[in-house]
């Protein structure tokens, strides 16, 4: 046998292991939120493969995202996990040379110690600044098993976001992540604001009351398939689809905003292939009423390009950030909203 079925990792004392919760943060305790008749429990273990730790360790990895035709291969130094999780075939979290702490799932990089705050903070703070204007937001992070998506919502105060409801598939990836890359202290996950849900979004929106609906809809998913989508070759309606996103908006105010990443983007005059997940995400977004939004897109090294980001509200060229940020300011967000000439150029990108 070269795995070995473990549980969830223990952590110490100081730092408990999230705890599902059962209501969403913004509901009562005493009214249920959720009508019966939940779904199947999810695993509550990982799997190591300690022959693959051990085959990695000072070795490579190779990086094949299903949005990119481009592989990448990272150094690894020590591996603090391999193996799997409910829902990924394989996880990978290592100690890279040039990226610092790295977490892989099923061969596409998720985020790295070194640059991690700038993908996190241009996800969450361009749609939360667009939505200062409104007091006590409810807050819904979709994915973002790392922590960090919750983080950077809570660095907003009680008084602009009231609550978070966190939904992950994959408590046991959460746990890996609280334990190895840690880029949340216990005073994220201890917040009061904030409720974790271990739950298949798609569920854990069909069965949440039709009237309990947030002010912001974070979605921290795996890069879009597109080639997926547009084929139509899924057993249940897949994540960035047309009913997924009609589902995602039924649980949205009427003044609420969506915020997501779109995977990467390169220059060109083709934005079906060169910004293919970008390209998606405006399409169905108008398709579902939910408007064109806007996309942005900065620099992320370990990803060894630009990146993809689409909010549904227009940006807020006055922006209010919340203190602690590391990599946005009113210059850098100006800088993430521009498209230069030539990123729709027809001469660039050709083949």
């Amino acid at each position: 046998m070269d795995s070995l079925d473990v549980p969830s990792p223990t952590l110490p004392p100081s730092a408990p292991v999230l705890v599902p919760a059962l209501v969403p943060a913004l509901v009562p305790a005493l009214v249920p939120a959720l009508v019966p008749a939940p779904p199947p429990p999810i695993a509550p273990h990982a799997v190591a493969h300690h022959s693959l730790q051990l085959a990695l360790t000072n070795g490579t990895y190779t990086e094949y995202a299903c949005s990119s035709d481009t592989r990448t291969i990272y150094n690894l130094r020590e591996v603090l996990f391999a193996g799997s999780t409910p829902s990924c075939r394989e996880v990978v979290i290592a100690k890279t040379p040039d990226y610092g702490l790295c977490l892989f799932t099923d061969h596409e990089i998720q985020s790295a110690s070194s640059d991690e705050v700038i993908y996190h903070e241009h996800l969450v703070h361009p749609v939360l600044n667009a939505m200062a204007w409104k007091p006590t937001k409810h807050v819904l992070i979709v994915g973002g098993g790392e922590g960090a998506t919750a983080r950077e919502v809570l660095k907003w105060s009680v008084d602009s976001v009231a609550t978070v409801d966190w939904v992950d598939i994959d408590k046991p990836l959460v746990d890996l992540c609280r334990r190895h890359l840690v880029y949340a202290t216990d005073e994220v996950y201890n917040d009061p604001r904030l409720a974790f849900h271990a739950a298949d979004i798609c569920n854990f929106l069909t069965r949440l009351r039709k009237d309990i609906q947030y002010d912001v809809i974070i979605l921290d998913l795996p890069d879009p398939d597109v080639s997926m989508l547009l084929s139509g070759d899924s057993a249940s309606p897949p994540l960035y689809g047309d009913d997924f996103f009609a589902l995602v908006k039924a649980h949205l105010t009427h003044n609420g905003a969506i915020a997501t990443h779109c995977g990467p983007v390169l220059p060109g005059g083709d934005p079906e292939h060169r910004r293919a997940g970008l390209h998606w995400i405006h399409k169905v977004a108008a398709r579902t009423e939910l408007g064109r939004g806007v996309g942005y897109h900065v620099g992320i090294p370990s990803f060894q390009g630009d990146w993809g980001f689409w909010m549904s509200v227009p940006l807020v060229r006055i922006p209010h950030f919340p203190a602690g940020l590391l990599v946005l300011d009113e210059q850098t967000q100006a800088a993430a909203f521009s498209w230069p000439d030539y990123w729709l150029s027809s001469f660039v990108g050709l083949t």
